[in-house]
Parts: structure tokens; sequence; C-alpha cells
């Protein structure tokens, strides 16, 4: 059996147990948090493989699958393999839909890039269960980009963008024809697919550029979006439609003024909830109103509009017509262009809505009933930088409430007693506004974000003498 590690998101091969060992220690250093509770998750690992395949665009399909021997199509590759193989997709550029259907397969992406060309409704449709999906860049798709069914998944260290074309117009701007999304983790018609969309974990993933949404989830359960960062698409940002005990936590927002993606004159919406009924497109649902449990801790926005609960689509008499078991707390909002920094409109259903030390740049409104404490309004604040700590601001500090939920920040540090609003304990330490860096040392591909795409150039040039341990030393000293 052959055991593959996954390290700070990053892939690598065990040789010994000491390895293993050493691995391990390492991720604990690096981990992330727990839905419910204050509590260390790590990010996702791959798992045990039984067997692995490789395919490379310049492969053959009557080849072994073998590294030496790769094939050329993932459909071949995945007609071979079993649940609990693993199938790598080796460097180069595959076109049309990435279509993965068969359940518990490892499907890692090594430099991978899936171009639907523009002719091809989705890039990547992940329709089984169990499946770790990760390293692959998607583009170019008509609709959706990524597109999620099934349950049990890991999805990591995607690089998502310049999609959803059937929203474009002729003059290059998005439109209101169509919603689809960048990353669609979506309710599946149980009756066809036989699958439900439910205990999924993203982690690490670079959405921008999209005509529709940048990452939805619509009638889903139990997802856990962390580490993400989208950008410059449609409409909304993160929206949580319809879905039940969802956390969104140590992500970030941002909008460049990139009219292309404008929405009636302003750039999305950071963070949005919605209950729209979901029997709508899938009339065998019986799914009702379930917008519950959702937790929206320690994340950023700039330059985007803030967070909302924009409304209903559920009939006057359906029940639990609300937002329910909520918290939404230590966010950064800043350099909102318009509207409300937090916004829930009042609906029949809502109970339990605990907005708590978030730091906002515009108001705060809330419908009467919604615990409102420890929040900073009307901060001003403006950088050319987009990386995360450019966020840390002293206009927060000691101004929250002691919240045992959320008792680490977004970098991992533990709060004060005295917490600070916003997603960043300061610790004495502050930013202030300054001109773009020059390129990160690490950031070979100048996108001022070092991550798997800047490591995958670091092989491509240098080889194998660079390992991921040198990767990793980049991440920890300059940071994303």
């Amino acid at each position: 059996m052959s055991k593959i590690i996954y390290l700070n998101k990053k892939i690598i091969y065990s040789l010994s147990s000491r390895c293993i060992s050493l691995i391990a220690l390492f991720i604990n250093i690096h981990l992330l948090f727990i839905t419910r509770v204050s509590a260390y998750i790590a990010p996702p690992q791959l798992p045990s493989v039984n067997k692995e395949y490789y395919v490379s665009p310049t492969g053959n399909d009557s080849g072994s699958g073998a590294q030496a021997s790769p094939f050329k199509t993932f459909a071949k590759a995945q007609t071979v393999a079993s649940s609990g193989d693993a199938i790598h997709l080796l460097a180069g550029t595959y076109t049309g839909t990435l279509d993965i259907s068969k359940h518990g397969l490892t499907v890692i992406g090594h430099n991978a890039v899936v171009d639907a060309q523009g002719s091809k409704q989705l890039a990547v449709h992940v329709h089984a269960n169990n499946i770790f999906l990760t390293g692959i860049e998607a583009k170019n798709s008509l609709s959706h980009v990524v597109y999620i069914e099934g349950s049990g998944h890991n999805i990591s260290d995607l690089y998502i963008h310049d999609g959803v074309y059937e929203n474009r117009g002729s003059d290059g701007y998005a439109a209101n024809n169509s919603w689809g999304s960048g990353l669609s983790i979506k309710h599946s018609d149980t009756q066809k697919t036989g699958l439900v969309t439910q205990n999924i974990r993203v982690d690490n993933v670079r959405i921008k550029n999209i005509y529709g949404e940048a990452l939805d989830m619509y009638g889903v359960d139990n997802v856990i979006i962390t580490n993400s960062h989208v950008s410059d698409s449609f409409s909304i940002g993160y929206y949580i439609d319809n879905s039940k005990n969802i956390t969104l936590e140590n992500n970030l927002a941002t909008c460049s003024n990139d009219v292309r993606f404008y929405r009636n004159g302003n750039p999305m919406g950071a963070y949005s909830l919605a209950l729209e009924r979901i029997e709508d497109w899938f009339p065998n649902s019986k799914w009702g109103a379930q917008l519950q449990n959702i937790r929206i801790v320690n994340n950023i926005s700039y330059g985007c509009g803030g967070l909302s609960l924009w409304g209903s689509r559920m009939s006057s008499t359906e029940a639990n017509n609300g937002l329910q078991n909520a918290i939404i707390a230590h966010n950064t909002f800043l350099n909102i262009p318009a509207g409300s920094g937090i916004w829930v409109k009042s609906l029949p259903g809502n109970s339990n809505i605990r907005v708590i030390n978030n730091l906002v740049s515009r108001s705060i409104d809330l419908p009467n009933g919604t615990i409102n404490q420890g929040n900073v309004v009307g901060v001003s604040y403006t950088t050319s930088n987009t990386d995360s700590t450019s966020f840390k601001l002293q206009n927060g500090k000691d101004k929250g409430i002691a919240l045992a939920e959320v008792s680490y920040d977004y970098s991992g540090n533990t709060r004060d007693s005295q917490p600070d609003a916003g997603a960043w304990e300061i610790n004495g330490s502050t930013a202030t506004p300054t001109p773009s860096p020059a390129v990160k040392p690490g950031d070979f591909n100048s996108d001022n974000i070092v991550d798997i795409r800047d490591f995958n150039l670091l092989i491509s040039q240098f080889g194998n003498p660079y390992t991921i341990l040198d990767f990793n030393k980049l991440i920890t000293n300059f940071g994303k």
C-alpha cells in the first residue's frame, strides 16, 4: 500500500516512519479550526491509497498507467481505477470536462490545468462519494467551473478562474442571465443520482474572475470552508443558500474595482445568506427551509460589499423561514463601497442570531432580537495590498467581549481575555496603508500570493532538489 501524506496543503511521498512523524509535527503547527467549538482541526490530509495511476496530455490510453507509461485521458484511468486508488494528473492542459464519477478516488493534480475552452458547461464535475481532489487549475466553463455533488469529499488547493461565460455579455461584462458559480457545492436529485451532498471540507481554494457567484452552497449539509480567497466575481463571493451546518472560517474576499463583475454599479457582496426554494430546481427534494447552524468567524473582506442575509423566497407559511442558530463573530469587513457592513433581514423564523466582535467600515443593521455586542463600526482604512496581514488594525484592539467559541484569531493565535474586535488579535502590532509590495520571495508567478502554483513552478524549473519542506519555509516566513 502506498502512503501519501498531505503537508500544509502540499503533496509529498512518505519514505519512512520517521518522515511521517516529522510531517505530523509540522501539520500541527498549521492547524485550522473545528465547526462548533473552539478546537483545532488539521487541514485535509491525503489518505492512504492502494494503486496509483498516472495521466498525461502526452500519454497513451494503451499504456499501463504507470508514471513511465501514463494514460492520455482521465476517463481511461477512472475506468481502470477502483475505490481507494489515486489518479495523478501530470503537468499540462486537459481540455473538456474532468468528470469524476467513481466513489473513493483520490485525484491529484501536478501543475494540471483543466480547460473547458468556453464550450463545456463544467470544467470539473464531481458526482460520487468520498473524493479527495487537490492541485487542479480549472477555467473557461460555460456554467459552473467546478460542480460538486455527493458526500465525504475533501477539496483543496484549487485555482478556479474565468468561468460562467453564459452570463457574460458581448461587451465582456457580467449580466443577469445565469447563476453559475466558480465552485458550486450543490444539492443533488437523490432519486436520480443516489447522492446526498453533505460532509464536505474545502480548504485553500482561490477563485477569481467568475461571471457568476464565486462560491455557493445550495441545499447542502455540513460544509466547512477555510483558508480560501475569492475576488472580482459577479454579485456574491461566498454564498450560503438554504443550507445547514455551514462553517466559513479564516477566509478572504477582495475586490479591485473590476467593473466587468459589478452588479447594479457595485462590486460583489463578500458574504451572503438567503433562503431560496430548493424545490424550484429539485422538485422531489422536500428540503423546505433549513438555513440553520451557521458559523461565520475570523473572515476578512476588503473593497467588496459586506455580509447580508438578503431575504427568503419561501412561502409565508413555511416552517423555520429564517436564519436559525448563527454566530457571526470576529470578522473584518473594510472599505465597503455601499450598503451596510452587516445586514440581517427580519424574517419570521429568525432565532438565536449573534453578531459579536466584528470590525466593519459601515453600519450594522439587525432586526430586533439579534444579539449585537462588541462590534466596532465606521472604521476608515484603505490599502493597495490584498494579503490578510494588511488588515490587522489597531481600531479593534481590546474592544471585543470574551467569546469562548472563538478563542483564536485569523492566524491561530490565542485571543486575549479582553479580545480585539475583528479577525486579528493585535498583540501590539498594527497595519498601516502601504503601496503594493515588491514580489515576495517564493512568489514565482508574481500574483502576490505564495501557494501551490509557485511550488509547481519551483519544481518544474529547478527539479527535485527542492522539496516541500523548502517551500513550507517560504510560507512560514513570508505568508501568503
